[in-house]
This record gives structure tokens, C-alpha cells and sequence, in this order.
């Protein structure tokens, strides 16, 4: 038998998550998730309107405003830059140090599905090239390369997808997946 207060506790989470689920900033825009929208943050918006949305940002020494999140699957950060207290652009950067075959794939997969996701909400992507889309063992000693990205024009502003080997012999290689918002 459960204790009054474990119950009260349960009924209190449940209220939570049905409150949270009627909040209109968590409700997919037009039957797309959340994080593929773009509706609840926009280039140009204040400072104030943006710490509304994301109070959990932390400012960084750099005077750049971040928060750690996921996106397709992989583990990152949101970067956020503002010009004369107005959102000027923001970012998404992924980056595995690790590098071997199942990071890459694990990295492409995510790409490929961010310009799904993205072509499905956007349209066809203005560009999209293909660089080197099977992996490479850096213990061969060759430099980084772009492995796959892709861009979109809007009215209001521009978005890219991208995914890159970074390194070049003697120097310590990375995967990066950024999703980049600028206008």
C-alpha cells in the first residue's frame, strides 16, 4: 500500500507533465517535434523574449549565451549570439573525439536525418554537397574533410547542416556536427 505522500508526489508529477504537454511552446508546429521548429526563437528576438524560452542559458565568458542539449541523437550545445541585446544567429555543435567507424556512422545518420527533418519542414535545400561519405581511418595520415551538408534560404534567414572530420596528421581528429542559424 502506497503512503499517502507517494501518492500526492505521483499526482503532483502527472499534473506537471500534463501542464507541460498543454504549453503551447512544447506542442508541435504544424505535426512536427519542437526542435525542428524554428517558431519559438527567431533572429532579432530580444534578450528578454530569449531567457523566456531558455532561462536554464548561461552566460559565457565569451559574452555568448549556451545550454547543453540533443539533437538527432547526439549530445551538444546550443550556442547563442546577440548584437545590440537582438539574437544575431545561433548554433548546434556535436563533437566526438572519438573517432572510428561507428561514431561516423553514428554522426552521418544524424546528418542525414537533421536534412530530412529540415527538407521536410523547409522545403528542398538550396544546397547540398557531398564530400567524403565513407569513413577514413586517421591512422592513414590524411587531413579532415567535409563529409556531408546542406543549406536553406527562408525569408527571415538562413539555416545549415553539417558534418565534418576535423584534424589533419599529428593532430588530434573530431567529428562535428553543427546545425547553424544565421540570417
Amino acid at each position: 500500500m502506497k503512503r499517502s505522500s507517494e501518492v500526492g508526489l505521483a499526482a503532483i508529477g502527472i499534473i506537471a507533465l500534463l501542464l507541460a504537454a498543454c504549453d503551447s511552446r512544447n506542442a508541435p508546429k504544424n505535426g512536427r517535434p519542437k526542435a525542428l521548429t524554428t517558431d519559438s526563437i527567431a533572429i532579432g528576438m530580444s534578450l528578454a523574449e530569449f531567457y523566456e524560452i531558455f532561462p536554464q542559458a548561461r552566460l559565457s565568458s565569451d559574452g555568448e549565451w549556451s545550454r547543453p542539449d540533443e539533437l538527432f541523437g547526439l549530445r551538444g550545445d546550443w550556442t547563442y549570439s546577440f548584437y545590440h541585446k537582438r539574437l544575431g544567429w545561433y548554433l548546434f555543435n556535436s563533437y566526438q573525439p572519438h573517432v572510428d567507424r561507428t561514431n561516423f556512422d553514428l554522426y552521418l545518420t544524424a546528418t542525414r536525418n537533421a536534412i530530412k527533418a529540415y527538407t521536410d519542414q523547409f522545403g528542398e535545400p538550396a544546397q547540398v554537397v557531398d564530400g567524403i561519405l565513407e569513413f577514413k581511418n586517421p591512422s592513414q595520415g590524411y587531413s579532415g574533410y567535409p563529409v556531408l551538408k546542406a543549406s536553406w534560404r527562408t525569408k527571415k534567414q538562413m539555416l545549415r547542416v553539417d558534418f565534418t572530420l576535423l584534424g589533419s596528421a599529428g593532430e588530434q581528429y573530431q567529428f562535428l556536427f553543427t546545425v547553424e542559424v544565421s540570417r
